[in-house]
């Protein structure tokens, strides 16, 4: 039986699955084809919410976890929730490579691993790996899913240097690296780096295929026609990647052209880490009566919510043009409308316009964003063109993209 250590930061119980979901298919699908997967994560006291019902309600229990004490520093370094950014380069859990250690000299004693995998964004689970990688001599698989070099609104000063590093780190050493979508991998990654394309891969995200069942019964919400109507944005929102100043202005001109259809509608912000940002727009664009700005939820509260939705929001700019948020195939699933504000000339609304989602409205085009909001309340015609085909839903399941990277742990590991 071969060994593979999985190094990600996000994992169960961390109660913001999205960014888990990766690693915990992978872990489940080498165990169903033989292997031994031994994940590697932080400990619960540093993640930044936790459900502990997805290890009691979910077949992840089974598989094996070190969980390593380390140091939140947006938690522990701040005084009043503000924080010096430096002290979070090249992430908030940085401190997991110091104590990291102790718990792998123990791991090692029992068993070596096959092939390492690291997963992105959590730079330290890379520089983990590189370490583990130069000691033990075994393949190492980096997987990035997004390119950490290119997102502007994440990463500036001292942290795009830290990431610049971390790159050129990963394609001097990785024996292999995967990302989530063509255009990160062979645009951008692979020229920047020199990379022969034998040593890159493209392993898109997906969503669990036990969604399809939650769906189908899922709550009924067509009825009342006059009800109000909640476009939810389920997820971070990012000032310059996701800036939803274009939706906020669309409402704004509902609430001067059509003041009752105003009335129905609310914008919902769940999760989006920068309710701050948003308050600050929201004192340009006076809509705030029909804006909510709501905390996470665990994800199994976060599916239903998405559920009693009359329309899912998603915001991709162009800076994020390679990339294609793991949120998207979720929202393809739902069965709910999209509202797409994306770029068209982006790898996101490439995927949406396969699933025959439209219109694809750019981020910035109020007015655009206006009448397909207008379209959500009562045109039933046009709603319908924002629904997802779902002809060929069942190949972007995570359990489908999880075997794509087994078949890759098999041919690295001859």
């Amino acid at each position: 039986m071969k060994t593979a250590f999985l190094i990600a930061a996000h994992y169960p119980p961390a109660a913001m699955a999205v960014g888990a979901q990766r690693t915990v298919h992978l872990a489940l699908a080498l165990k169903r084809q033989g292997w031994r997967p031994i994940v590697l994560t932080i400990a619960p006291s540093a993640m930044e919410m936790v459900d502990q019902g997805m290890l009691d309600q979910s077949p992840v229990r089974d598989v094996e976890a070190v969980y390593t004490f380390c140091v939140n520093a947006r938690k522990s370094f701040s005084i009043r929730g503000r924080y010096l950014d430096r002290l979070t380069v090249p992430d908030p859990w940085w401190t997991w490579q110091w104590f990291v250690r102790a718990d792998l000299k123990t791991l090692l004693r029992k068993v070596r691993p096959d092939l390492i995998w690291s997963t992105f964004p959590v730079a330290s689970a890379h520089l983990i790996a590189s370490r583990l990688k130069r000691q033990l001599n075994v393949p190492w698989i980096a997987d990035f899913r997004d390119p950490p070099v290119g997102t502007p609104d994440r990463y500036s000063g001292a942290r795009a240097r830290a990431m610049l590093r971390l790159e050129e780190l990963v394609a001097a050493e990785a024996d292999h690296c995967t990302f989530a979508s063509e255009s990160a991998a062979h645009r951008l990654f692979m020229p920047r780096h020199g990379i022969e394309p034998g040593r890159i891969s493209v392993v898109p995200n997906g969503f669990d295929a036990a969604l399809l069942d939650t769906i189908a019964a899922g709550p009924d919400v067509e009825a009342g026609e006059k009800s109000d109507c909640v476009f939810l944005h389920s997820g971070h929102i990012y000032s310059d990647i996701r800036n939803p100043k274009g939706i906020l202005e669309a409402l704004h001109r509902i609430k001067q052209d059509s003041p009752d259809d105003y009335r129905r509608m609310k914008v919902r912000f769940r999760g989006s880490s920068r309710e701050d940002f948003i308050a600050c727009l929201l004192d340009e664009i006076p809509v705030r009566e029909s804006v909510e700005l709501l905390p996470p939820v665990p994800h199994n509260e976060a599916v239903s919510e998405m559920l009693r939705s009359q329309a899912l929001v998603l915001i991709q700019r162009s800076p994020a043009n390679c990339q294609i948020p793991a949120k998207v195939y979720e929202y393809l699933a739902m069965n709910r409308p999209i509202l797409a504000l994306v770029d068209p000339a982006g790898d996101t609304a490439q995927v949406l316009r396969e699933f025959g989602v439209s219109p694809i409205i750019h981020p910035d085009d109020a007015s655009g964003i206006a009448r397909a909001m207008m379209a959500c309340l009562d045109h039933l015609d046009l709603r319908s063109s924002m629904i997802p085909e779902t002809t060929h839903l069942a190949l972007h399941t995570r359990q489908a993209r999880s075997l794509e990277f087994v078949r890759l742990f098999e041919r690295i590991c001859g």
